[in-house]
């Protein structure tokens, strides 16, 4: 009877302990947390050489940040170059650029940098520069 009863009595500790794991909480752990994407900015090709000529070209851009434009490093920069965005497509972003003819024998060099619509530059290689040759005499 006495092997009984402590039969009987562990096999009640048993039950009850089991009982206490099976409501302990997983709430004490956090929740994994998402992390934030990396923002990025990658231009294709940064320096331009080009000939005397007017010309128009692309200028693409990879990127996950929102609200991009350009500005002019220089105020006369904007007089013989013009940019303006002309394709996006997810996190692709082309630029289109048209450069005047020069018809001054010296060489001109040009240069737009990339900003946040709150102008704030975007961090890294933001600028893109374009050197164009004089014209011929």
């Amino acid at each position: 009877m006495k092997t009984l009863k402590l039969f009987a009595f562990y096999l009640l500790m048993g039950v009850a302990s089991l009982g206490f794991y099976a409501c302990s909480s997983d709430d004490d752990e956090p929740d994994e947390v998402e992390p934030l994407p990396i923002s990025y900015f990658e231009i294709e090709k940064s320096g331009y050489s080009i000939t005397s000529e007017a010309q128009t070209f692309d200028v693409r851009v990879r990127t996950n940040i929102m609200g991009i434009s350009t500005t002019f490093t220089n105020a006369k920069d904007n007089e013989w170059i013009s940019v303006s965005l002309a394709k996006q497509d997810k996190e692709n972003l082309t630029f289109q650029v048209s450069v005047k003819e020069n018809t001054d024998s010296d060489k001109r060099e040009g240069s737009f940098v990339f900003v946040l619509s709150s102008g704030a530059l975007v961090d890294g290689l933001n600028t893109v520069i374009i050197s164009q040759a004089g014209a011929e005499q």
